[in-house]
Order: C-alpha cells, then sequence, then structure tokens
C-alpha cells in the first residue's frame, strides 16, 4: 500500500503517506480463520495491525520481491505452472513480480 485510505471505509494502513516514497507492506503470519476475522473487522478503523496483533507484520519498505513458491496439490504433489499471482483480477505469467516506489516522478494537481 502506499495510501492509507484505499477506499472510503477501509484503513488499509495506518502509518502510509502518499509522499513518503516508501510502501506499507502489511502481512499476516498462521491465518486462521478467527484471526482472519478479526483483520477485516479491524480494517475500519486501523486495528488490524498493532502491538496486540501479534501475527500481522507491517514494514515500510522501498520495494518488495515476491518469487512464487512450487504449486502443489493438496497431496503435496506438484502441480502445473498456472500462476497464482493477480492484479485487479488478472492473471499474470508465473514467475517473481517487484513492485517499488518512484519517488518524485509524477506531480498531480487536484482542485
Amino acid at each position: 500500500m502506499n495510501l492509507a485510505w484505499p477506499s472510503a471505509d477501509i484503513y488499509a494502513a495506518p502509518h502510509a503517506h502518499f509522499s513518503d516514497g516508501l510502501l506499507d507492506l502489511i502481512w499476516m503470519e498462521q491465518a486462521g480463520r478467527a484471526s482472519i476475522a478479526q483483520m477485516l473487522l479491524g480494517f475500519e478503523d486501523g486495528s488490524h495491525v498493532g502491538p496486540d496483533r501479534p501475527s500481522m507484520h507491517y514494514w515500510k519498505v522501498k520495494a518488495v520481491r515476491l518469487v512464487p513458491g512450487p504449486r502443489v496439490d493438496e497431496n503435496g504433489l506438484p502441480e502445473g505452472d498456472s500462476s497464482l499471482t493477480a492484479i485487479d483480477g488478472e492473471r499474470l505469467p508465473r514467475g517473481a513480480l517487484e513492485l517499488r516506489v518512484f519517488r518524485g516522478v509524477l506531480n498531480i494537481f487536484a482542485k
């Protein structure tokens, strides 16, 4: 994320600043149903992250590189090469994905 509020009712990245040149990387470890439900409920006020949520991690980063591991079925056996990565519903070719912010590249004027 690089926006604190991606929509009017979701406070996804409470420490994000549009002009700081950083991405706010948030991820969850060992997500069970209860922790996912708590996370979703916390989006409204930003309480899904913080010291009382040890399974949630929040880092400010300049870039992030995602490298998909091998895809396996329910028995742990290798499956085909189809991608599990999608952006806005569009599937991407299988492979590494790098995200980064280029600070100061674009000027935005709003009225």
